[in-house]
């Protein structure tokens, strides 16, 4: 029987969504919360709930968090128009800062795994008054981008979108000695193993028809999310859509970055090859929202925060064949 808990912070981008569907289906965690994020956190609640309803989980609670773009942030053209999405609320998301913490203060001591998919501020606001003897581990997607031209190395996209919360959240997993499972920047783990960054119909063509065809309605409604935000990083990101293969490839996609975070808790490490690098972070927060600020690591054999490496797809790509 079941016996761990996950709690997951999240922005609902394609490769989330992968993520909390193998999270869910995988059998590990007896209760799941989601809080959802950034951009217009109400609907993406509701996407996250009918997409689990779907698949016919029971054991999970989806809160609305910090976000408040009333707009839907993704393609308009896309299926999901939920016209029972409501505006952003602050006394909502409050509630959720409170619920969030009851959802992990309530379980067992050692039981309890962060998920880590967004910015880190929803963490921050509650790290206080959460019983840190509860979490277990936690698994996040951050880190760094290459080296730019002004020679340092900024942070990746969860990061550098609220530099403060980053440090605060490694702050305090490192302090109260929690491992995090971190999967870097697409640039620095993930090309070696999935070319561009990306689950693509160009290295697996019957993997995505697969997807796209699935007898399961959620994993359908998710391959078009997926070609939806493809369109939207076409027009938006024209260096993203080429690294991927252009156009013709952009809406078959989708990068696998946060779905390797259900990869890395429901299977066996060592099976694996997984490496885990212990690696300190120096986070250099003067903008807190910025791709101004720099990232430093260092080998560091006390660091609690481990650097994912020796990546390779197969893993991933049979628990994504379980969808089909």
């Amino acid at each position: 029987m079941a016996k761990y808990f996950a709690v997951n912070w999240t922005d609902g981008e394609p490769d989330d969504m992968f993520e909390i569907l193998l999270q869910t289906l995988s059998g590990k965690y007896a209760g799941v919360c989601i809080i959802t994020m950034m951009r217009n956190p109400n609907e993406l609640k509701i996407r996250v709930e009918k997409m689990l309803a779907a698949a016919g989980v029971k054991n999970f609670i989806v809160m609305a968090g910090a976000g408040g773009i009333k707009a839907p942030w993704h393609d308009p053209n896309g299926e999901f128009k939920f016209e029972d999405a409501k505006e952003y609320s602050v006394l909502t998301h409050m509630q959720t800062l409170v619920d969030s913490t009851k959802f992990i203060n309530n379980a067992e001591d050692g039981t309890v795994d962060l998920f880590m998919m967004t910015v880190a501020t929803d963490f921050e606001a509650i790290m206080y008054n959460i019983d840190p003897k509860k979490i277990n581990m936690a698994y996040a997607q951050g880190g760094r981008l290459p080296k730019n031209k002004d020679g340092f190395t900024p942070a990746g996209f969860n990061w550098a979108s609220a530099m403060q919360a980053a440090h605060k959240f490694i702050q305090w997993c490192q302090f109260h000695g929690k491992k995090v499972l971190l999967v870097e920047n697409i640039d620095f783990s993930l090309d070696t193993a999935f070319p561009g960054g990306s689950v693509s119909i160009k290295q697996y063509p019957d993997l995505i028809n697969g997807l796209k065809e699935s007898s399961r309605p959620e994993v359908r409604a998710l391959m078009v999310h997926a070609a939806a935000w493809g369109r939207w990083i076409e027009k938006t990101l024209p260096a993203v859509c080429a690294r991927v293969g252009g156009p013709e490839i952009i809406q078959k996609q989708f990068t696998p970055a946060d779905a390797l975070l259900a990869m890395l808790a429901c299977n066996d490490l060592d099976e694996m090859g997984i490496v885990l690098e212990p690696t300190k972070y120096i986070l250099d927060d003067k903008y807190n929202s910025s791709f101004r600020n720099e990232v430093i690591s260092e080998p560091d054999p006390s660091s609690c925060i481990m650097r994912v490496s020796n990546i390779l797809p197969g893993p991933l790509i049979a628990m994504l064949r379980t969808l089909l």
